[in-house]
């Protein structure tokens, strides 16, 4: 069973907090706290666009993504649509968390395909559940 959840966190206070979360419940957490936005197009098939990202990403297999959406340094507005899209990954979850005063933040964070948004503070309260929920079930 892959039980691997990649977090796209740079805040070293929720690193903590997933990871130790994570590993109580018996799942594994990858960081990626920054972008490496160069984008190929696929030769063989142009209307494709491959990123190192979603290579990275389809890599690992993981169970659950998790998105801070105040890391200004990942482009998430760009990546979860690149990973709901692609036939390898699009049944990744993704759940997004940031500030409950963004409300256009967490409009544009559904728009582009996450599967659940949170308030930092409503993400804290549920994340074993959320844990329990996308990597064990």
């Amino acid at each position: 069973m892959n039980d691997l959840i990649v977090g796209f966190v740079s805040d070293i206070m929720f690193q903590t907090r997933i990871e130790s979360t994570a590993e109580r419940l018996g799942a594994r957490v990858e960081w990626v706290g920054s972008a490496d936005q160069v984008v190929v197009m696929d030769v063989d098939n142009p209307t494709f666009v491959e990123s190192p990202m979603l290579d990275l990403i389809i890599q690992l297999n993981p169970q659950l993504m998790i998105f801070d959406l105040g890391n200004t340094s990942i482009p998430w507005a760009e990546w979860i649509p690149l990973v709901k899209n692609h036939p390898e990954t699009k049944q990744i979850p993704v759940v997004c968390f940031g500030s409950h005063v963004n409300t256009e933040i967490f409009r544009k964070a559904r728009q582009t395909g996450a599967d659940e948004v949170l308030a930092r503070s409503r993400f804290v309260t549920v994340l074993p559940k959320l844990i329990q929920k996308y990597v064990f079930n």
